[in-house]
């Protein structure tokens, strides 16, 4: 019996904390406050494979027309991180955060719908088609990851041998290229502790 009341009492104060609930007391509202989803997202970066920080993700859409927000298995989105694109070394990029989603488009916080084109990842944001990556293209561990393109447009975004190809690992998303060689030693991870 109080192992049942146990499990109740932890739904609902995890369901106070997720959403206060519009009548609750001051008291409840100044414990559990309501935060802006914004302020809670976590950097995404590559991660060494077997490291607990890496995410396990629920399979990614295989048609652009199919195109869906990438999802861990506990409900975490794959996000914009920032609110508009930059460009250095000729890539326009944005950062990828990992969190709850907020509504709209192109800006910080909003969900970026992925499907796959052969090995890489592909979503539409800022009116440009991007492609999953890291940061200079440099596999290391901690490197950020995120949405980027070629100045030099479609055919140079998706060249052949690119850091940006990706395969789905025990549910685990892995890079599969490295200066044009086969590796699979990075995954998707969260960019939290041991920095």
């Amino acid at each position: 019996m109080l192992a049942t009341v146990e499990i109740l009492i932890a739904k609902t104060e995890a369901a106070v904390r997720e959403q206060p609930p519009a009548d609750a007391s001051e008291a409840i509202k100044k414990v559990f406050p309501q935060r802006n989803p914004v302020d809670l997202l976590v950097p995404s970066a590559l991660m060494k494979k077997d490291d607990p920080r890496c995410l396990v993700l629920e399979a990614p859409a295989t048609e652009e027309t199919n195109a869906a927000p990438l999802k861990t298995t506990t409900g975490l989105t794959f996000v914009l991180g920032c609110d508009a694109l930059e460009t250095n070394a000729g890539m326009n990029y944005a950062f990828v955060c990992v969190g709850r989603p907020v509504e709209g488009e192109d800006k910080k916080g909003c969900a970026l719908k992925f499907y796959t084109d052969d090995k890489f990842l592909v979503t539409r944001a800022f009116g440009q088609t991007l492609l999953l990556d890291y940061a200079n293209g440099r596999m290391a561990d901690g490197n950020l990851v995120l949405v980027a393109n070629s100045v030099k447009g479609h055919k140079e975004t998706f060249k052949k041998n690119r850091s940006s190809e990706w395969k789905l690992d025990d549910g685990k998303l892995v890079s599969c290229r490295s200066g044009g060689m086969t590796s699979a030693a990075y995954a998707l991870g969260l960019k939290v502790g041991k920095e």
